[in-house]
């Protein structure tokens, strides 16, 4: 009988892949060797940093419906997590502020936004565009 593989993130036990990883660090031809035990600690911090982040922004989600109820209750509330939800818990914790400054989350409420200032802006028409004698500077 043959012997069943067992990957590296069964292996070590996390959820993110290590094998991912690898592909990522050799697309980047950053180092000559990587050793075998780099991707799946690389893994495992990332996996630890986004636990964190999450059971954090959960955390602040829960109280937040506990203090909308103003009843407590024995079934925890259920709530989506959402992005202003993961940017607060990361602006609230000392660490992951230091970790993710100079990031720019985009959210749902960015979006528009941006999107005004990438597309390109509607030619004037009609009278108003033809006494102005041509462009603006």
């Amino acid at each position: 009988m043959g012997k069943t593989a067992v990957t590296q993130q069964d292996r070590a036990g996390i959820f993110f892949a290590p094998a991912r990883v690898r592909a990522k660090l050799q697309k980047k031809k950053t180092w000559k060797a990587i050793s075998k035990e780099t991707p799946v600690y690389m893994a495992a911090g990332v996996e630890r940093i986004a636990l964190g982040i999450l059971r954090h922004a959960a955390e602040n989600v829960a109280t937040q419906k506990l203090a909308e109820r103003k009843v407590a209750s024995d079934k925890p509330p259920t709530a989506r997590i959402d992005m202003a939800d993961i940017v607060r818990a990361v602006r609230e914790n000392v660490d992951y502020a230091r970790l993710f400054s100079g990031f720019a989350f985009s959210s749902a409420h960015n979006v528009p936004k941006a999107a005004k200032l990438v597309t390109a802006p509607k030619k004037e028409k009609g009278a108003a565009a033809k006494a102005g004698g041509g462009k603006k500077y």
